[in-house]
This record gives C-alpha cells, sequence and structure tokens, in this order.
C-alpha cells in the first residue's frame, strides 16, 4: 500500500491535519495508485489541506527537507500556498535546515524559488552560509556564495560574518573564494574590532597550528583592499600582534607587503618595535631594524620609546643591541621617566650600569619637565642601594640637585628611613647634609618625624 512508503513523521503531519473520516477517505482515494508519493499527491490536492501548518515545530516542508526526502520537497514546493520561508521554534527555514543536513539536491530546488530567504538567520544569528562553513559543505558554501541573494556580509550575534568564521575555523579555500568575491568586504569588524586579518594574527578561535595559520593569513593577503593598518579596540594592528607574539614567519610575511605602517602605537603607547624590545625579541628587533620606514627613537608624545621598554622589562639584551644601533638614551617616556630612571626604579642593576657606561652622551643629571627628581633621587627615595653605589662612581653626579621641593637626594634616602644609602651619600664629599627644603625641614627632621630611629640617630651627628 502506498502509505507504507512514506516516512512516519509526514503520516503523522496528515493525520493531524485532517479528520478520521477525511483521511479515510483519501486512503480509500490512493489504493489505486502503486506511487510512494501517492497519498501526499492526494493530500495536496484536498481542499482541506493546510500545507503550512506545523506539527511538533515543523512544517511539512521543513520536515520533508529534515528527512531528506527530495521527492517530497518537490511536490510540496509544486503547491501554489506552500510557504518557503516559514520558520521552525529554531528560527531555522526550509534552506538553512537543507543545508545543516547537507541535502544538496534539495537545496539546488529551493535556490530555484524566486521568494526563497538565504539570509535567514536562526535565533543565535547563523544564516545558511555560515551552516555551510562550519558543516564544512563546500560546495553548498559555492552554491550560496555565488547567488547574488545572499548577503555574503551578514553577521552573527557576535558580528563574525562569514569571512571571520572561514578565518577562526581555518578553511583557507572558503577564505580564497570569500576574498576574491567582489561583494565581500575583507575589512568588515566583529563586536571587538576585529578584521578578519586582526583574527588571525591573533589566533583567536580554534587552535591551528603556525603552518596553517600562516597559509590563512597568505589567503587573506591575496585581496588587495586588505587594511594592514587597521586597528582593534585596543589600537592595535595586525603587526603589533605579530610582534607581540614573537612570530618571525609571520612578521616577514606581513612586512613584504605594501603601505604597511611599522610606528603605529596602541592605546597603551607602544609602537611594535617597543613591544618586540619589551619582549626581549632580539631577532624581531634585527629584523624590524632593516625596514626603512622603522622610527628606531619615535618622538610621538603619546609613544614609549623602544629603549625605555627594554629598560622597564629587564632586556638586557635587547637594551644594549638599541644603544649600539643609535637609540636617544635619553628620551622621555609619556610617564615622564628616562630610561635610566625607569631601570632604577625596576630594580634593573645590571641596565642602570651599562646606561651609565654611555657617559657621554647619558645626562645623568637632567631633570625634564614632567618631573624634578634627578636618577640619583629616584635611587635614593626607594633604597636602591647598589645603584646609588654605581650612580656616584659617575664622574658629573651632582649628589646636591634639587627637586622643586628643594629636597636633594640627601633629603629623599633619610625621608624614605634607607640607611645604608644615608651611609654612603654622608660619606661623600660635598654632600650638603643640613640643607632645608621649602618647608623648612632638613633630613634630619624628616627622619625624625617619620619615626626612622636608627636614621635619625645617626644624622645627629652632622
Amino acid at each position: 500500500m502506498p502509505l507504507l512508503g512514506l516516512p512516519l513523521e509526514l503520516l503523522l503531519w496528515i493525520g493531524k491535519s485532517i479528520d478520521k473520516k477525511d483521511l479515510r477517505s483519501l486512503c480509500l482515494t490512493s489504493r489505486k495508485s502503486y506511487g510512494v508519493f501517492s497519498i501526499v499527491q492526494h493530500f495536496l490536492g484536498w481542499e482541506k489541506a493546510d500545507v503550512n501548518r506545523k506539527f511538533s515545530g515543523l512544517t511539512p516542508l521543513m520536515l520533508a527537507t529534515k528527512l531528506r526526502y527530495s521527492e517530497a520537497v518537490d511536490l510540496l514546493l509544486s503547491h501554489h500556498s506552500v510557504n518557503v520561508i516559514q520558520r521552525n521554534t529554531l528560527g531555522e527555514s526550509a534552506i538553512s535546515i537543507a543545508v545543516l543536513h547537507g541535502s544538496v539536491s534539495i537545496i539546488e530546488r529551493l535556490l530555484n524559488v524566486p521568494n526563497i530567504d538565504l539570509n535567514n538567520q536562526s535565533l543565535d544569528g547563523i544564516a545558511p552560509i555560515s551552516i555551510a562553513l562550519t558543516c564544512r559543505q563546500t560546495y553548498v558554501f559555492q552554491l550560496l556564495l555565488s547567488d547574488e541573494r545572499t548577503n555574503v556580509n551578514i553577521c552573527d550575534h557576535h558580528g563574525q560574518t562569514p569571512l571571520h568564521l572561514a578565518t577562526e575555523i581555518g578553511d583557507y579555500g572558503a577564505i580564497q573564494m570569500l576574498v576574491r568575491n567582489p561583494r565581500v568586504d575583507v575589512n568588515c569588524f566583529n563586536r571587538r574590532q576585529e578584521t578578519p586579518l586582526l583574527l588571525a594574527v591573533k589566533g583567536h578561535g580554534r587552535f591551528l597550528p603556525i603552518k596553517k595559520r600562516l597559509l590563512v593569513i597568505e589567503a587573506l593577503l591575496l585581496s588587495p583592499c586588505i587594511n594592514l593598518n587597521y586597528q582593534d579596540e585596543n589600537g592595535r594592528t595586525a603587526i603589533w600582534y605579530a610582534v607581540s607574539n614573537s612570530d618571525v614567519k609571520l612578521v616577514e610575511l606581513l612586512l613584504q607587503q605594501t603601505n604597511l605602517d611599522l610606528n603605529c602605537a596602541d592605546k597603551l603607547g607602544q609602537t611594535p618595535l617597543a613591544k618586540a624590545a619589551a619582549n626581549g625579541s632580539l631577532d624581531l628587533i634585527k629584523v624590524l631594524f632593516r625596514q626603512p620606514g622603522l622610527h628606531k627613537s619615535p618622538h610621538f608624545t603619546d609613544a614609549f620609546p623602544p629603549l625605555w621598554s627594554a629598560c622597564r622589562a629587564g632586556q638586557f639584551a635587547a637594551v644594549e643591541f638599541l644603544l649600539q644601533n643609535s637609540a636617544d638614551i635619553n628620551q622621555i617616556s609619556p610617564s615622564g621617566t628616562s630610561p635610566l630612571e625607569v631601570a632604577i626604579i625596576m630594580e634593573h642593576v645590571d641596565i642602570v650600569h651599562l646606561l651609565v657606561s654611555y657617559e657621554k652622551s647619558l645626562l645623568i643629571n637632567d631633570q625634564n619637565h614632567c618631573s624634578s627628581f634627578t636618577a640619583l633621587m629616584f635611587a635614593s627615595a626607594l633604597g636602591r642601594v647598589e645603584i646609588v653605589k654605581i650612580l656616584l662612581e659617575y664622574p658629573n653626579i651632582n649628589v646636591n640637585a634639587v627637586d622643586d621641593q628643594g629636597r636633594t637626594s640627601f633629603w629623599w634616602a633619610a625621608a624614605g628611613g634607607h640607611y645604608k644609602v644615608v651611609q654612603l651619600l654622608a660619606n661623600r664629599r660635598g654632600v650638603k647634609k643640613r640643607l632645608k627644603d621649602s618647608n623648612g625641614q632638613t633630613a634630619y627632621a624628616i627622619a625624625k618625624e617619620r619615626n626612622h630611629g636608627h636614621v635619625t640617630v645617626y644624622l645627629r651627628n652632622f
């Protein structure tokens, strides 16, 4: 009997759609036909037939599509009142279901329907073209991409376009197809202000082996419209992230491109070179130094000098290389400190010793517009004994320099209760031990006020 050739779900739907008397009549009518679709054909011709009625959240068209029942789909599409854009409880239409289940013949049939919505998004924001990508349905993806009705830049709830998704899953074949399509915006960004290139360089999403990630980036770079200098929400570019990840091969790949900005600082004031210096990536520093457009000591008000960054991070080899290649040893950072001062603050004794060895160019007594402290004041106030010893060996050190409140290094050492530093400075010839600050306090007075007993006792002798 023809009824036995139909899927149970379709039979249940037909049974729910008409009453028992009508169903009995329909079955008797179909007895003379031996085709497997006779019951559906008869039902579709039934005057009471509702071809868009849902059963368990699915219309007959959705159900036939889910079951990959292409012949039934053809019959349903031939009905004048069938609704091809109707959605189930998950927000999926027949085309979404067909793509999800990889039903190529059904997809091709649905694409011939004039009013089909190829950009229908489910409740989680996934469109048919994105489903094809995630399910690795290459042929289906090609079909949808080539159809002018498909929005090739459609975004999901995370702002991810198909190109973002292809980048994230490492499908460089799909990426090549997308970047060659003139309708695709290769510089579109998601909610984190990331373009597909930034997403690939940062390595977000699913883990991809380094070689595969390089292939993905090479595929993205095929587009002549790619913006290499787009900045994300942190102001960082593709070259910045490549340097940050210490990825030499990726950096070299990006450097082969034209119009690459090597000197763009992020919102924290770090340029790619400054980041490489902070990471101590000597190989990358050398690669960057070979680039003609590089600013070795950028004088932007909001950019941290590479030498300063290396000194702060304690990267001795990077500091040594930068100094040997004419980095500005006295360049002030946006925070108002020099490379020497930040090395003192971070207590990098070896770097302080290296910087002081450049005595001809080092302005050791400099007091800049941001701070009236000298290097010796920083060391004394922080109690850096070994560093104070190194600074006192400098031939032109000014031990009696005063800040904007009239305080000397000796005063600051006493104020901090740094007994050994006080001793070192007190034994230095020419140090003014009784000098008063703008409030009229001597080193002895401030040590006594702050209850630094051992320092107070020592200073009574002066």
